[in-house]
């Protein structure tokens, strides 16, 4: 990533170059695409690869066009998981459907600067890109320097009928780490 090799930065203490403590804090419009919602279920089934097709769809229903997005925006997809969390946690981490890498890069080629859902990896595994792991996550941060926000709870967004919010994420500025904790504020 960004001329870098990771054999050259990675170290068993973190990483000597990029670390989170470079990354700044995001303050930009968010869009809360409701997967689920538009496939008329709570929950999309596990490992389901939501399609460019999925979210234009749900786009539609939820009245966001294509000519409101800029560069700098964040987009945030809910597959109705979050309801799992507290009341069958083992359940909810197995459910691995999410966004292919052609959604994170319809997105990413239109200036994204982050993704998020409510499940822990937001993309689906697997994808179909063999032999990638976590296909958007190794696809789209290096290639575009995107962040990535999981596990995020968003019934109380849907409920409230929100479709576009303003996303606050402020990271920890742990040196050498790769990742950080947030605890990202939604205001409509």
């Amino acid at each position: 990533y960004n001329g870098l090799k990771e054999e050259d930065i990675y170290t068993p203490d973190g990483v000597k170059e990029i670390g989170i403590e470079t990354a700044k804090p995001i303050v930009t419009t968010a869009y809360l695409l409701d997967i689920a919602g538009f496939k008329g279920v709570d929950m999309i089934t596990q490992r389901y690869v939501v399609t460019l097709s999925d979210v234009k769809g749900a786009m539609e229903r939820q009245g966001i066009s294509e000519e409101e997005f800029v560069p700098g925006n964040a987009y945030i997809f809910s597959y109705g998981y979050d309801t799992l969390w507290l009341t069958d946690p083992d359940r909810y981490g197995n459910m691995t459907g999410g966004i292919s890498c052609e959604v994170a890069e319809y997105f990413a080629s239109r200036g994204a600067v982050l993704f998020g859902g409510d499940s822990h990896p937001v993309e689906a595994m697997p994808d179909g890109v063999e032999p990638l792991v976590d296909p958007v996550h190794t696809y789209i941060i290096p290639k575009f320097g995107m962040h990535m926000l999981e596990n995020l709870f968003l019934q109380e967004l849907l409920e409230d009928g929100v479709n576009r919010f303003l996303l606050v994420v402020s990271p920890l500025k742990w040196v050498g780490g790769i990742a950080s904790p947030v605890a990202p504020i939604g205001i409509a």
